[in-house]
């Protein structure tokens, strides 16, 4: 199970760098929201949470920084996870990651750059671009120029990250509690998710994270904030189990903080450590 743990922690990037994307046209957008979202890098500290017998993990500790900005024409984001993860073998593997994405503000592209490095070594690269435009069978399509170059259909009701987080987000304004999306977010492999997004709140002041100590993290306390809970299932694959299971608390200006990251054999934890304001573009 560690092998596959550490392969799988890497998929929370994607959804972190969604969190953050949450300007867009005022169609797009509900209205009083998009002039609250931040262009902000945010820093997360990550250690083990818990682990069940027999996964073999003994420790997990690491950062993840997530960097988010309007671009005007769509969003980019930027986004570095480290983990070191000890097992009961007593080895210690380093993986680092590094993904940069493109979403055009109407959703209809999606461009991204990731790499993966073990233990210091390339692991693995992929690089694509999907687009919203019909293929013979009426799907989408992602095409890859990395690992190797091909076509990978997706269904036509998928979306792309911050598309995702336009419906959590309109969900969470109407009150409602529930979102189901087909969703995709970069892959090595091609995969695609059918994801269910539970959401609830405000958090209540006793499970609200303290904020004091946190560099540029002042306003937040001030701002709507939502428990946000996300299962995520490979896409044609029938389980009653996800494949794993995202949460954390989700800011009114697109921060998130008390991420909590559930892969089953163990879980990890994401401290919010630092909030950056990047420079305005004007858009």
């Amino acid at each position: 199970m560690v092998a596959s743990g550490v392969g799988i922690v890497f998929r929370f990037l994607s959804v972190l760098g969604a969190l953050a994307a949450l300007a867009g046209s005022a169609a797009a957008a509900p209205a009083g929201i998009a002039d609250k979202v931040l262009s902000h890098r945010a820093h997360y500290e990550i250690a083990l949470k818990s682990a069940r017998s027999g996964s073999g993990i003994t420790d997990v500790k690491g950062r993840i920084v997530v960097e988010w900005s309007d671009v005007c024409d769509g969003f980019t984001m930027n986004q570095r996870f480290y983990t070191e993860l000890n097992d009961s073998q007593g080895n210690l593997t380093a993986s680092d990651r590094w993904i940069s994405s493109f979403e055009a503000q109407d959703g209809s592209l999606f461009r991204f750059d990731l790499t993966d490095y073990l233990n210091g070594q390339l692991a693995d690269r992929a690089s694509g671009r999907a687009e919203a435009k019909a293929v013979p069978d009426g799907s989408k399509e992602v095409t890859y120029g990395a690992p190797t170059d091909r076509i990978v259909a997706l269904p036509q009701k998928t979306i792309f990250p911050t598309q995702h987080t336009f419906e959590m987000l309109k969900a969470a304004t109407k009150g409602e509690k529930i979102v189901s999306s087909t969703v995709f977010d970069g892959s090595i492999d091609g995969e695609f998710y059918d994801v269910v997004a539970f959401i609830s709140g405000p958090p209540k002041a006793e499970g609200k994270p303290n904020l004091n100590d946190v560099p540029g993290a002042d306003d937040l306390a001030k701002m709507k904030s939502w428990n946000v809970m996300i299962a995520y299932y490979l896409h044609g694959k029938e389980s009653e189990v996800p494949e794993y299971e995202f949460g954390f608390i989700l800011y009114e200006n697109g921060v998130a903080a008390d991420l909590v990251m559930d892969y089953s054999d163990f879980s990890l934890s994401g401290t919010l450590s630092r909030v950056d304001t990047l420079p305005d573009t004007g858009c």
